[in-house]
């Protein structure tokens, strides 16, 4: 408990939160909830080893669970107990924490079942995952994918509000479009250690070798930095197009449902239809750039040149092969979407009600 302390107490300073917490009647049940919620979520992140402890409480940890954390351990130290967060606050901190953690998984698995289907194809094997094997790295995954949507909500604010201050005549969809390419422009940096990691350990369990986290993640920064990371340029066409799609095509289907069949659906099930139908686009239309990329990340000895492979793909196997894996990628798509945009308010929703 001291190194996980001294671990908050730093972080406290570094997010500017004071050291003295004012002393309140101690919380009923549903704060304590939401307490053990931003418990787990900041000590799982504050205690990842070699990576960067700081820099990802600061990244990925939202703030205001920070002071939650903090409550808590005091609160088991026999010192005052919880400090008194701002309306909301408490409640959007155990949505998001609850809302992530389910999403992180879901994607890591569904991120998995498509590398595993696209090395089936790329070497002719029937290689089926066991339930662990879809898991492998998951601490960094999930790490990592809170520090993407947090980074990428930032870098959408950002976005947005220059674009307002630079072009302030310019529509809102246009405003939104410039927010969701900052945002998708952030998340790449995120999207590719993280999709590598996996790709290695759905390597290992077809190979039959053993996997290592902290050796894999410091190969891949290593690459990174010497820019000899193979599929990046891949990774970068394929994503570029997702925040446009959060922020302008899902709103705009949206705004056209509810247009045209408003009488017919539910607010609800006309959200659910916007990003299923947003994903299934999207997914489609950048699913070759993810074919070429796992195939050049898969062959290292092939050239690094993603037009010179797809057309020796295409040569040899027409448009096919560079469709696989597309199912599992629509899945995880739609799920984030759902996730993102509709079941991270309801869970708000719910830990808001008093």
């Amino acid at each position: 408990m001291s190194i996980r302390f001294g671990v908050v107490m730093v972080t406290n300073r570094l997010v500017g939160i004071p050291d003295q917490v004012k002393s309140t009647p101690r919380p009923n049940a549903q704060d304590r909830v939401q307490l053990a919620l931003g418990n787990v979520a900041v000590s799982r992140v504050a205690m990842v080893p070699r990576m960067g402890t700081q820099f990802l409480d600061r990244m990925a940890t939202v703030p205001y669970m920070l002071p939650e954390f903090y409550a808590t351990v005091k609160d088991k130290m026999g010192t005052p107990p919880v400090e008194e967060l701002p309306d909301g606050q408490g409640a959007k901190a155990a949505a998001f924490a609850l809302t992530m953690t389910v999403e992180s998984a879901s994607s890591q698995a569904l991120t998995t079942a498509r590398l595993n289907t696209q090395y089936n194809g790329i070497y002719g094997t029937q290689h089926r995952l066991k339930l662990p094997e879809y898991f492998k790295g998951y601490s960094f995954f999930w790490v990592m994918r809170l520090s993407q949507f947090s980074a990428m909500n930032h870098a959408k604010e950002w976005g947005t509000a220059l674009s307002k201050r630079l072009n302030p005549d310019a529509s809102e969809s246009t405003h939104n479009g410039v927010g969701g390419f900052a945002s998708s422009l952030v998340g790449l940096s995120f999207s590719y250690p993280m999709e590598r990691v996996v790709l290695e350990g759905v390597k290992s369990s077809q190979e039959g070798i053993s996997f290592n986290l902290g050796q894999s993640v410091k190969r891949i920064a290593q690459q990174m930095m010497s820019r000899k990371a193979t599929g990046m340029l891949e990774v970068g066409l394929r994503d570029l197009p997702l925040g446009a799609c959060l922020t302008v095509g899902v709103p705009a289907v949206n705004a056209a449902l509810t247009t045209h069949a408003g009488d017919l659906l539910s607010v609800d099930q006309i959200q659910v239809i916007a990003s299923g139908a947003t994903a299934v686009g999207f997914c489609t239309a950048t699913q070759p750039f993810d074919y070429i990329k796992a195939k050049l990340q898969y062959n290292p000895q092939l050239p690094n040149n993603g037009w010179t492979v797809a057309r020796q793909v295409f040569k040899e196997s027409g448009v096919k092969p560079f469709m696989t894996g597309l199912p599992d990628r629509i899945k995880k798509n739609i799920m984030t979407f759902l996730l993102a945009n509709l079941a991270m308010k309801k869970v708000e929703e719910v830990f808001s009600r008093g």
